[in-house]
């Protein structure tokens, strides 16, 4: 392998510098002659070839050498160039655009782009293994900035997981952004749940829910042969599940006339109950099966990932074991309320217009029933997601902002740690904090015109008032960045502008 150290001494005469600027530019040019070789290795040359074509990276070591010069050595703070003299730095070897290149940036040789978009990645890998190396130069400081900002970056990942899952994912049903929890207020009570007659008016009056449907959750029994055991029994209308599941796993769900108690009974298991209590039978649809002291007929069975999600204070748990279903009808004006009512609004309806419907149903109901009316009765209507969540939402939305915020300080604390290596470097450092701040400056700008900017800045600006001198092997560091970040810029203009 090469002896790239060795070479850069044989080749480039500083005499009037001191021994130690002269090392850390031998190393730093050193070092990207290295990655020329390495890059020309993997590209299929031999290593006389590879060392060949690193050697071609630097064309004038003569000139480089007074360009160095220029550039810091003397006690002028900005060197002078004639005006039609281009610096040999800027001789360094450049991906020259082929013809090829050419038409694809007018959308002519798709191969073409793809050389491109290859020479972009291999100019990146070379960034990332500049700075690697010197991240290993300074461990300290490379592993204080890493630990930094992966602690910020892991709080703010960690947090906007749990508010995806529970604020921005929309639950788990069909149409789920078009449910509405209805809830009744009567005296003090603004959250209470409704009787069979209140919703039979409602299903019969509404405009803007296209489905109505209510729930009771209580115990029972559970169904089949064997020990008796029990569970949840959810007592639903018949369109409750239909608003919930898009379809069961086996059979179907029940039919208005399964709400008929002339009828024989019918019920719907849990995915759950049909594994533990019937052994995953296939048949199960159809069967009449012992449901406490009576029997019924099962007429489907629920997917093994449904759950119900309501609000904390509606008593509705997850998982409930089997569905029955009830009457609605006008025949009880002062029965209890009972039923925590979901409906599903119209494609193109809001809440604000189910609301202002709401109210007007309420006034109606309070005419038909005195004890209703009595009771202040009204009517309110809530997005199910958003009221499910309506007690945790302002806490995770503060602990979120608060992680962000974290993340800010990390961020500002490794800025910081920069600006304090670079200040711990002297005024050279501060003179290379500029130039690097200039060459990512005017966003409005082309990349080529960034990456100049960058340039004339590294090569012709001046260091901070005040200093005597600058570092040379700042100044060889930071100049070789903006041509090497000039190729790259470069090579992504063409790229871009050849997918128009």
């Amino acid at each position: 392998m090469p002896d790239w150290l060795r070479y850069v001494r044989e080749h480039l005469s500083l005499p009037d510098s001191p021994a130690e600027r002269q090392a850390e530019i031998v190393e730093e040019l050193a070092g990207q002659l290295e990655d020329a070789y390495q890059e020309a290795i993997r590209s299929g040359l031999n290593e006389t070839e590879a060392r060949a074509a690193a050697n071609q990276h630097v064309a004038d070591w003569g000139a480089l050498a007074n360009d160095l010069r220029q550039a810091g050595f003397r006690q002028s703070r900005r060197p002078h160039f004639a005006p039609t003299q281009e610096p040999a730095a800027a001789k360094l070897k450049r991906p020259p655009l082929s013809a090829g290149a050419n038409r694809a940036a007018h959308g002519t040789e798709p191969s073409a782009i793809l050389a491109r978009a290859a020479a972009i990645v291999s100019n990146a890998r070379q960034d990332l293994r500049y700075a690697l190396r010197m991240l290993a130069k300074n461990p300290g400081f490379g592993s204080m900035a890493i630990l930094t900002l992966a602690i910020g970056i892991g709080a703010n990942t960690a947090i906007f997981s749990f508010v995806n899952s529970v604020l921005l994912r929309p639950l788990p049903y069909p149409n789920s952004d078009r449910l509405a929890i209805i809830l009744s207020g009567q005296g003090n009570a603004s959250r209470a749940p409704l009787s069979t007659f209140e919703l039979f008016h409602i299903r019969e009056q509404t405009r803007e829910f296209d489905q109505v449907a209510g729930i009771w959750v209580t115990n029972g029994t559970l169904p089949g042969e064997g020990d008796a055991e029990q569970v949840k029994r959810g007592v639903v209308t018949s369109n409750f599940l239909p608003l919930l599941c898009a379809k069961p796993a086996l059979g179907h769900f029940f039919g208005s006339e399964d709400e008929d108690r002339k009828q024989s009974r019918a019920i719907i298991i849990s995915h759950g109950v049909w594994v533990r209590r019937f052994g995953s039978d296939p048949r199960i649809v159809g069967r009449s099966v012992r449901v406490g002291q009576g029997s019924a007929v099962v007429t489907g069975v629920l997917p093994a990932n449904f759950r119900l999600i309501f609000p904390n204070d509606a008593s509705v748990p997850s998982n409930v074991d089997y569905f029955d279903t009830l009457p609605i009808d006008a025949s009880n004006p002062g029965g209890p309320g009972f039923l925590h009512l979901i409906g599903r609004l119209r494609s193109g309806s809001n809440l604000a217009r189910a609301q202002g419907e709401g109210d007007a149903i309420a006034s109606r109901l309070r005419s038909l029933n005195p004890e209703i009316a009595l009771s202040n009765f009204h009517l309110y209507m809530f997005s199910l997601h958003a009221d499910d969540v309506r007690e945790v939402r302002t806490t995770l939305l503060l602990l979120f902002g608060g992680v962000a915020f974290v993340l800010l300080i990390a961020c500002a604390n490794v800025a910081n740690l920069v600006m304090a290596r670079a200040m711990h470097r002297g005024a050279a450092g501060r003179f290379m904090c500029a130039a690097r701040v200039m060459h990512s400056a005017s966003l409005n700008t082309t990349p080529v015109k960034r990456s100049t900017a960058g340039l004339r800045m590294c090569v012709v600006g001046a260091p901070p008032k005040g200093s005597e001198t600058s570092s040379p092997s700042i100044r060889t560091a930071t100049l070789s960045c903006a041509l090497q970040r000039q190729r790259n810029l470069s090579n992504e203009f063409y790229f871009f502008r050849s997918l128009r």
